[in-house]
C-alpha cells in the first residue's frame, strides 16, 4: 500500500477532472478553491446522451519497441486523456495503461465521471512540447521519459454544484513505461 502522501495525492486525482488536475496527484501542488457555481442536475449512474467521439487509434509507431515509438506512445497517451474530457470514460486510459499505476488508475475513474455526467470539464488540454528520455532509472517499467506538456486553462464542475477555474501552466513530467508486447504506462510524476 502506498504511504499516506501518495494515497492522498492520488485520492484529490480521483476527485477532480483530467487533465487539469492531473498534476495535483502528481505532486504536492494545491488544488485550486472552488468557486460558487450555478445551479446543476444531481449526478447520475447513467451515461450522457451525447454520444462521445470516436477514441483516437495507437499510431503503428506507437507500437515499436523503439525510442521513438515510446515517445509516439506518450503523445498518444496525452491525445487519449484529451478526448476522455469529452465523453469517451476510461477505458482506453486503463487499456494504455499498467494495472499498478496509481496515477492512470485516478485518471480512468475521473474520465468515467465524466461519461457518466458527474463531472464537467472545460477546456484544460494538453499539449506535447518536447518528449526526451529522462535521467535515471525509473522507479517501475523499463524506460522514464521526460515529457514537457503546455495546459489550458479550464473549468471543472463537479456534480456536487462546486465549479472551479484552473491556471494554465507548462509542466515537465516523468512517464515510466513498460513494454510487455506493447507499451504501457507505469506511472507518472511532476519533477519540478
Amino acid at each position: 500500500m502506498p504511504p499516506p502522501s501518495t494515497r492522498a495525492r492520488v485520492r484529490r486525482l480521483a476527485l477532480a477532472a483530467l487533465p487539469l488536475t492531473l498534476l495535483g496527484a502528481c505532486s504536492d501542488n494545491p488544488e485550486p478553491a472552488p468557486l460558487p457555481s450555478p445551479a446543476t442536475s444531481s449526478p447520475t449512474d447513467a451515461a450522457p446522451s451525447a454520444s462521445p467521439s470516436a477514441v483516437p487509434t495507437l499510431p503503428p509507431e506507437a507500437q515499436e519497441n523503439t525510442p521513438e515509438g515510446a515517445e509516439a506512445f506518450v503523445r498518444h497517451w496525452v491525445e487519449v486523456l484529451n478526448d476522455a474530457n469529452h465523453g469517451s470514460g476510461g477505458k482506453a486510459i486503463r487499456s494504455l495503461s499498467a494495472d499498478a499505476c496509481a496515477q492512470c488508475a485516478a485518471i480512468a475513474e475521473t474520465a468515467d465521471n465524466i461519461a457518466r455526467g458527474r463531472t464537467k470539464v472545460e477546456g484544460g488540454a494538453w499539449s506535447v512540447v518536447a518528449v526526451g528520455e529522462a535521467p535515471g532509472r525509473p522507479e517501475t517499467g523499463d524506460l522514464l521519459l521526460g515529457v514537457s506538456v503546455k495546459i489550458e486553462p479550464g473549468w471543472i464542475t463537479r456534480g456536487s454544484g462546486d465549479r472551479e477555474r484552473t491556471q494554465g501552466a507548462r509542466e515537465t513530467l516523468s512517464f515510466s513505461l513498460s513494454w510487455k508486447g506493447g507499451w504501457a504506462v507505469e506511472q507518472i510524476r511532476t519533477t519540478g
